[in-house]
């Protein structure tokens, strides 16, 4: 179902969501290990070896059937949101798709028989993103080739104006990119309160 259309700082965006009682629920946890490190050797008795690091993460996927008033299924497919439900639980989940996009991730989820909601904070950070320039090293290489120019225009003075005017700016966003995910998780929650 279609929700409300909104804007936070310079993006619109609306919001998505559909709600039923679950008929099916499958969860699978994956673990990834990372080893690095180890080699060296020994030569008659001097030498060293390096240490080895191992690292491990589990990722957890959870596919959830919903079905809707209407008999209709919808399988919501969720990454690491570990969403504790069970048959003939009543549920809501929500989607966010920004103006000029065809689809959008999962940001709200609202288990209706138990009361608990989750918000996915990282995808609703970066709906939230007002930066021209999405990607920060994007934009530090842009600042870098800017400082170029300016050095090469009146030196020192122009780059130290310059530097400084990038780190206002990358505070004054950042205020601006807190502000915006606020208005989003702020319509999330009134959409998720008026489903009781």
């Amino acid at each position: 179902m279609k929700g409300d259309t909104f804007s936070a700082g310079r993006n619109t965006m609306t919001i998505y969501y559909d709600r039923g009682r679950v008929a099916g629920k499958d969860k699978n946890m994956e673990t990834r290990v990372l080893g690095s490190g180890g080699g060296g050797g020994a030569y008659q008795g001097t030498g060293a070896t390096a240490s080895v690091h191992i690292t491990s993460t589990t990722i957890i996927h959870d596919k959830i059937y919903l079905q809707k008033e209407d008999g209709k299924e919808r399988a919501v497919e969720l990454t690491n949101w570990d969403v504790a439900c069970r048959e003939g639980h009543d549920m809501v989940v929500a989607w966010i798709i920004p103006e000029g996009k065809e689809s959008g991730d999962y940001t709200a989820i609202k288990n209706i028989t138990t009361g608990i909601e989750m918000y996915d904070n990282e995808v609703i950070k970066g709906l939230g993103n007002q930066h021209l320039i999405k990607k920060g090293i994007l934009r530090f290489l842009v600042a870098v080739v800017l400082w170029v120019i300016l050095y090469n225009m009146g030196g020192g003075t122009l780059v130290g104006l310059g530097v400084v005017a990038y780190f206002v700016y990358e505070i004054f966003m950042n205020a601006q990119n807190k502000q915006a995910a606020a208005v989003i998780k702020k319509n999330l929650k009134t959409l998720m309160n008026t489903q009781n």
